[in-house]
């Protein structure tokens, strides 16, 4: 998975006492929208508003400086972008966009004429590690297995090459259909559409479960590991307990 993650380095010269508040900060008052440069709101007004919010990355105070590493995001969680240079040509307005936001919202007594921001915009590249574990038990039915398998494969087309992917089908047994790889074109190939051959009544799912989170163990180097698990019952023949999965 490939985002950008949009940073902003402000730098400022202290006029006084360094302090760090939250996101409304000590100075809760009215804000008049529509303040900055050409009419634009100002980031204070962003977060006044309920258009933005942030979080402190790093900060790093020194005698005669403060530095600030800080992002900004909607309320989808997206990062916000374009409010600072060199995505802002003139410097004057970027410190009109942030200054206000600097002395409410973070609480620092900065010189106006001396805050500098800067915006870097990253290329993240996460690579996470997903193991399904699929009910194959009777009472699934050939159609709604065959719809459950033709939506993992779906999914499974969608992964990028540094994404690992395991599947483990389940009824009273347990078995590993595609082990834990990074080969795309293995896993597609391996991973069956072919409805239920199983041969064994019962659900197993927390034995299902427990398969596929031993998968997962055995991915290296990965953002996010993540356990993806269908079934339409009740387990009734695992060994393993809901503890042990949790």
């Amino acid at each position: 998975m490939t985002g950008t993650w949009t940073t902003y380095m402000m730098t400022f010269v202290l006029a006084g006492a360094v302090a760090f508040a939250g996101a409304d900060g000590p100075f809760n008052v009215g804000v008049p929208m529509a303040s900055g440069p050409g009419g634009a709101a100002t980031v204070r007004e962003l977060v006044h508003g309920g258009q933005a919010k942030f979080a402190i990355v790093e900060k790093r105070v020194f005698t005669e400086r403060t530095e600030v590493e800080l992002v900004l995001t909607d309320p989808s969680g997206k990062t916000i972008g374009g409010l600072a240079t060199p995505y802002v040509q003139d410097e004057e307005d970027v410190r009109l966009l942030w200054k206000d936001f600097v002395t409410a919202n973070l609480a620092i007594a900065a010189l106006p004429d001396q805050i500098s921001v800067r915006e870097e915009r990253k290329a993240e590249k996460e690579s996470f590690a997903v193991a399904f574990a699929l009910d194959h038990s009777p009472s699934m039915t050939m159609p709604r297995a065959i719809r459950m398998q033709k939506a993992v494969q779906q999914a499974l087309a969608t992964f990028d090459v540094n994404d690992y992917a395991s599947v483990v089908k389940f009824t009273s047994r347990v078995s590993t259909e595609v082990s834990l790889s990074r080969d795309k074109e293995e896993v597609m190939k391996s991973f069956k559409v072919n409805g239920i051959n199983l041969r064994s009544d019962g659900t197993a799912i927390y034995d299902g479960a427990m398969e596929a989170l031993d998968e997962l163990s055995q991915a290296q180097d990965v953002s996010k590991r993540i356990l993806i698990l269908f079934t339409d019952g009740e387990d009734n023949s695992s060994s393993a307990t809901l503890n042990d999965v949790l």
